[in-house]
């Protein structure tokens, strides 16, 4: 499941979701951005 969290900058938008989230990825990483293409190659 994902969750939306809108709010302007800085407001603790990021730190609210890390102590809330049983788990949590960043998509921007190397290595989760290789591992979600690899996922939608084959789901398609």
């Amino acid at each position: 499941m994902a969750v939306l969290i809108e709010g302007p900058k800085w407001c603790g938008k990021t730190t609210t979701a890390l102590f809330q989230a049983i788990d949590y990825f960043y998509a921007n990483e190397n290595t989760n951005l290789y591992f979600m293409r690899t996922v939608k190659s084959r789901d398609c």
